[in-house]
């Protein structure tokens, strides 16, 4: 399954593993905060002092960076950097992914002043963030909502899942992605397979307030403008001889201009009306033999304003 590799509002700065690392099907996006600037975790993610790539990086001013194209893993997300899906995916637009395909996450780290939990995105990132989501729903079919399982697709963000806990504080739990040993010789029950750091908060809580409001701002951008409301022409009068107004009726339409004085006794026990153009209905009492636009004696409103006049059975 092809995917799209570049997004168009980004600017483009690969790093070596750009081109070295697999492929995937990008079905989630898990935003991040850096805990420093964007202009030193892209110069830590261009050299070799880094095990870790995202693809994108957003920057307090101006566009997002992107490092890898988007279909390549980005080690920034630990078990969904890349894994096989057991079942098939459902995308936006009907899109499926099939079992057995190679999955990722699209990662996105962001600018902050070194201290995130009291610093939220400004108004830059924010909009930054909100337009590549759309452009994922458009393009990449990735549904805007929280990802239902940490394997299922949608946006979250980096601690969204849980908090991995040391097995020591809970001896006789049973986690749900299992346990490994880190770096320290620890014991650590998983909770996020998104991460393997214990206490995991990122991207802190004052970026965690904004996150449902940036995606609802970005499901509205993604979804198409309805279709304008077609407001009709208003009614416009049948075309009249000079002299006659219209004669219509519930069934075949009377001769034209003339409604009779019931020769045949076919209107005996009906009523005649004239409709008028503002909806009125006026009946007459007695027949008539023509509506003239000039008025006639008897007849109490200006005739120019008859649409039609008939009778009811």
């Amino acid at each position: 399954m092809s995917t799209v590799q570049r997004y168009p509002g980004a600017t483009w700065r690969p790093i070596p593993e750009a081109s070295t690392q697999a492929t995937i099907v990008p079905v989630i996006v898990i935003l991040h905060t850096i805990v420093g600037s964007a202009a030193g975790a892209i110069s830590v993610m261009h050299s070799d002092r880094s095990e870790t790539e995202a693809h994108l990086v957003g920057p307090f001013r101006g566009p997002l960076v992107q490092l890898m194209p988007l279909d390549r893993r980005a080690d920034c997300n630990w078990k969904v950097n890349a894994w096989v899906t057991p079942i098939d995916l459902q995308l936006e637009d009907g899109v499926v992914v099939p079992a057995g395909t190679v999955c990722g996450a699209i990662s996105i780290e962001t600018e902050d002043d070194g201290t995130p939990e009291d610093t939220p995105w400004n108004a830059n990132q924010v909009d930054q963030l909100v337009r590549f989501l759309a452009w994922a729903r458009r393009e990449l079919h990735i549904p805007l909502v929280r990802c239902p399982d940490p394997f299922l697709p949608g946006v979250g963000y980096h601690s969204m899942p849980g908090m991995n806990r040391l097995k020591v504080w809970e001896p006789t739990a049973v986690p749900p992605y299992g346990s490994f040993v880190d770096g320290q010789g620890r014991t650590v029950n998983i909770y996020n397979p998104w991460t393997n750091t214990v206490g995991k908060s990122c991207p802190a809580a004052a970026r965690i307030a904004q996150f449902d409001g940036i995606v609802a701002a970005a499901r509205a951008l993604a979804e198409p403008a309805p279709p304008p409301i077609e407001i009709p022409d208003p009614p416009t009068r049948p075309e009249e001889d000079d002299n006659m107004g219209i004669i219509v009726t519930n069934a075949e339409p009377l001769p034209a201009g003339v409604i009779p004085n019931d020769p045949t006794g076919q209107l005996k026990g009906s009523a005649m009306f004239l409709l008028l153009d503002d909806g009125r209905l006026r009946h007459i009492r007695r027949p008539i033999e023509w509506v003239s636009r000039g008025g006639k004696p008897g007849i109490p409103w200006p005739t120019d304003e008859i649409v039609a006049a008939g009778v009811v059975t």
